[in-house]
């Protein structure tokens, strides 16, 4: 494995993603970001078991290589605090080293393997929203969404109700509620409803907000 990356490409592609990778090391595999290369391009997903987010990264050059698993955080760290610049990354033998342009950093390796991984989703609806609308609504809302499962687990999300041209949020934690619509782009053909879970929303909430800065 031998990639050419810029550094800002790398970084934030890993600042979409880190917020799910886990610090607790009962499982250490949830602690490593997969990377793996597939139509041209780098991907790096990592999960919580709960939430899995997916980010992808522009390169310069690279050749095929077999997916591999990272420590996130160590990984993060180091990119972060390099000068933008055009790194070299590889990985051999269990070992995944960043080469700059004067230093070495090296990283072991878990199995790809033991990475969980969610099944692919296959869509049977689907609408376009701009990133602020959607932003706009999830900070409308997600105020209310209970903190506590022991109250009502249902209620540790926010609903989302999709009809032919407007997405409804919904959340409460049975002693406030909160309701707000969007116009979508595109049309929707059928009315449907579906719960997200609290950390995928805060997630979802964090990325947004990294886009829009």
């Amino acid at each position: 494995m031998n990639i050419l990356i810029n550094t800002i490409a790398l970084k934030n592609s890993l600042q979409q993603i880190i917020g799910v990778v886990a610090k607790d090391l009962s499982m250490p595999i949830l602690s490593h970001v997969l990377i793996e290369k597939i139509d041209g391009q780098i991907y790096l997903v990592a999960t919580n078991l709960e939430v899995q987010i997916t980010a992808t990264a522009k390169y310069i050059e690279s050749d095929d290589f077999d997916p591999v698993t990272v420590p996130g955080r160590k990984l993060y760290e180091i990119v972060r605090s390099l000068d933008e610049q055009d790194i070299k990354v590889s990985a051999s033998k269990n070992k995944f080293t960043i080469t700059t342009k004067n230093s070495s950093f090296k990283l072991s390796t878990l199995p790809p393997n033991n990475f969980p991984s969610f099944d692919k989703i296959k869509a049977t609806e689907s609408f376009s929203i701009k990133e602020n609308k959607l932003l706009d609504l999830l900070n409308k809302t997600s105020f209310s969404m209970a903190a506590n499962p022991d109250v009502r687990f249902i209620l540790c999300g926010l609903l989302l109700e999709i009809s032919p041209n407007k997405l409804t949020a919904v959340a409460t934690d049975a002693h406030r509620l909160a309701i707000s619509s969007s116009a979508i782009e595109k049309k929707q053909t059928n009315n449907t409803s579906c719960i997200v879970p609290r950390k995928a929303v805060l997630e979802l909430i964090r990325v947004l907000q990294g886009d829009k800065t």
